[in-house]
């Protein structure tokens, strides 16, 4: 469990390097792994929260 919220916490800090230099991001991430409740909400809708499920590709700009 501790080596994916590293994951996650690397993927944010990435996420916000890339919204910073406006460059698209080079990679992109995946959701393996829930526990509890977890929400998801994509970068073009920053307010439009829902459920996070398994799998689910992450890019810069989207929150956990």
């Amino acid at each position: 469990m501790t080596k994916n919220i590293k994951f996650l916490f690397a993927l944010a800090i990435a996420s916000c390097a890339a919204l910073v230099h406006g460059d698209p991001p080079a990679r992109a991430g995946r959701l393996n792994y829930l526990s509890g409740p977890v929400s998801f909400a994509p970068a073009q809708a920053p307010d439009e929260w829902s459920q996070a499920t398994l799998n689910r590709q992450l890019t810069a700009g989207d929150r956990l």
